[in-house]
């Protein structure tokens, strides 16, 4: 049995890549689109906080900072720190432009009659049904719409995070330097320090949109400690091993239980009561979600939970990941290697899916229309990311 296991775990090759991390990445991206898709399907019962309370979007930015720290630590090594935020300043001033071009061409678009594109110009509160327009109402001066577009105040909600990755990418030279000069110590507690003083003074700096969901002094938090986590990860792996390993492994797989029940208790209105645990009452539910869970706010716990979820599922692919890697790394790996890719494209897919006439419509409620079909749907837009992703279809322009 013993052999049995090690013939099915994970093993590094000679690539710099680690293709666990591109399975979860994967992972992450197709919750996403099933998330921000808003038709109720069979993948809503997996990916509305089922294994925890956890999203997509946590996941996106966690990984962003994991792997820009493990690639650049030996960009650093290679070329020196000065050309490598030079780098990242690019990267960061193309993920702008990129930013600006969905912005600006879903504007154009929405000026063609026949295309709806109102899942991508608004956003609907579904707990309250209020709709809230996300550009500027027809008639606004032309001058005003391109300094709201240049200035990321207006766009589709889907891609928002996008603003959130040029402002953390503009200052993550700022983060390696502290790497590279030893303070690692001094670098996590400023993350920290910004993080609990905007939970306690929120604020809004860059006074862009995407702060509304996404405020950047919370969020660096996951992306900073992201970045170290990478930076480390030799280290990180060599330190958890033996009584440490499976001390932590304990603790994790029992919080990761906790953490699903907790999450099964969800009074969500849009999940079928069959699919709910009723072990804590609503009110005490949402109360403790408030505090701790939130999610623009990165709750404590949830923050947490998300730790516990990615060692839970990293352990997983690490054990078996063998038959795992065979029967659905084909589909995993190509997205999570081309992720932004997927991500800039996945709101033309939205917008296609919502164009159809026989999905048209079943956006109102979550709940409406035959879940079969709506797996079709979700379905559909994920192969036909997928299939751009593999065939690197307009790669040149758009990046990965």
């Amino acid at each position: 049995m013993k052999n049995l296991f090690s013939s099915w775990s994970y093993t590094q090759s000679g690539s710099s890549r680690d293709l666990r991390i591109d399975f979860l990445r994967g992972m992450v991206m197709a919750a996403l689109i099933v998330g921000h898709i808003e038709i109720f399907s069979w993948f809503n019962y997996l990916t509305w906080e089922r294994i925890g309370v956890v999203s997509g979007a946590e996941g996106f930015v966690i990984f962003a900072g994991v792997v820009m720290g493990f690639l650049y630590r030996r960009k650093i090594q290679q070329a020196g720190l000065a050309e490598s935020s030079m780098l990242m300043i690019e990267r960061a001033f193309k993920l702008y432009r990129v930013n600006i071009f969905v912005i600006a061409s879903i504007a154009l678009l929405a000026l063609i009659p026949f295309i709806d594109v109102t899942g991508a110009t608004t956003f609907t509160d579904r707990g309250t049904g209020t709709v809230y327009p996300l550009y500027p109402k027809a008639g606004t001066d032309l001058h005003i719409v391109i300094a709201r577009i240049l200035l990321l105040k207006s766009g589709p909600h889907e891609v928002q995070i996008l603003g959130l990755y040029f402002v953390l990418f503009l200052f993550a030279p700022l983060a390696f330097y502290l790497l590279e000069k030893g303070h690692l110590r001094l670098l996590s507690g400023l993350s920290i320090v910004l993080y609990m003083k905007n939970w306690a003074f929120p604020a809004m700096p860059t006074d862009a949109q995407f702060e509304y969901g996404f405020p950047v002094l919370t969020w660096q938090l996951i992306f900073v400690h992201g970045i170290i986590f990478g930076y480390y990860k030799q280290e990180i792996s060599n330190w958890f091993t033996g009584n440490r390993k499976i001390v932590g492994l304990v603790i994790a797989y029992s919080l990761f239980i906790a953490f699903m029940l907790f999450s099964l208790n969800n009074p969500h209105p849009f999940m079928p009561p069959s699919s709910k645990l009723t072990w804590i009452a609503p009110d005490t539910f949402n109360h403790i979600y408030f505090l701790y869970f939130q999610k623009n706010t990165l709750g404590i716990l949830r923050l947490v939970n998300y730790v516990v979820v990615l060692t839970v599922l990293f352990h997983i692919l690490t054990m078996f990941w063998r038959p795992i890697n065979k029967a659905l790394g084909w589909f995993f790996i190509t997205f999570g290697q081309a992720s932004l890719y997927v991500f800039i494209l996945h709101v033309y897919v939205l917008l296609f899916i919502y164009n159809i006439p026989v999905f048209h419509g079943l956006t109102a409620s979550y709940t409406s229309g035959n879940i079969w079909l709506n797996t079709l749907g979700h379905t559909l837009a994920m192969a036909m990311l997928w299939t751009a992703a593999h065939y690197k279809i307009g790669e040149k322009w758009i990046p990965s």
